[in-house]
């Protein structure tokens, strides 16, 4: 089992991946890993991602108390990890960022989800539980917590929320950061695809 330390580290690894690609900017998004049984870890609410430490991580009870060395605030949708990791035992890592090319597919192409799993054939190897929708929410509310936890097809699966981003799980913190990757990669491929048909009409 990896140290405290090491999670905490692969945290802040994963949250600036994700600003060094453009799918979140310098406050958005969130990554999370369950340590334990009683607790979980994430990033914090209103620090920037590509400057983000281990100090500034906060640790979050199942019972909502949280702890951190700053005096940090957890981000404002610390309630949907905690739902997750309630429904899937097997989730240890969830990562959530605002995928420019997915999110604006999703309003244009059909069965997105489809189109997403079918661009390339080893994604289905990645996303092995499947894709979902969800339909816009407001951010960090509960509602979007629950609706966002119902919707996950299982401990390897991603959610796509409408207006706003994606949500990857998994095991590991590079299994649900792989998931949030190959969801960009392949809306853009997509996306490619579509301007190609679009110009051989």
């Amino acid at each position: 089992m990896e140290t405290i330390g090491a999670i905490k580290e692969k945290i802040v690894w994963a949250s600036k991946v994700l600003f060094e690609r453009g799918l979140i900017e310098v406050y958005d998004g969130n990554v999370s890993y369950r340590f334990s049984e009683d607790y979980y870890i994430i990033t914090p609410s209103h620090v920037a991602k590509n400057a983000l430490t281990i100090d500034d991580l906060v640790v979050v009870y199942f019972n909502d108390r949280w702890i951190n060395v700053k005096g940090l605030r957890p981000s404002v949708e610390y309630r949907m990890h905690k739902l997750i990791y309630q429904k899937f035992r097997d989730v240890k890592a969830i990562v959530h960022a605002h995928n420019p090319y997915v999110v604006a597919l999703t309003e244009i192409i059909p069965n997105i989800d489809e189109a997403l799993l079918e661009a390339t054939g080893e994604t289905q190897y990645y996303i092995p539980d499947g894709i979902s929708v969800v339909p816009r929410l407001p951010p960090g509310s509960l509602e979007l917590a629950e609706v966002v936890a119902e919707s996950l097809k299982g401990p390897n699966s991603l959610a796509i929320l409408r207006g706003h981003g994606v949500v990857g799980v998994g095991e590991t913190i590079e299994d649900a950061l792989h998931r949030v990757l190959i969801a960009e990669r392949n809306a853009k491929i997509v996306y490619i695809e579509s301007l190609f048909k679009m110009t051989l009409r």
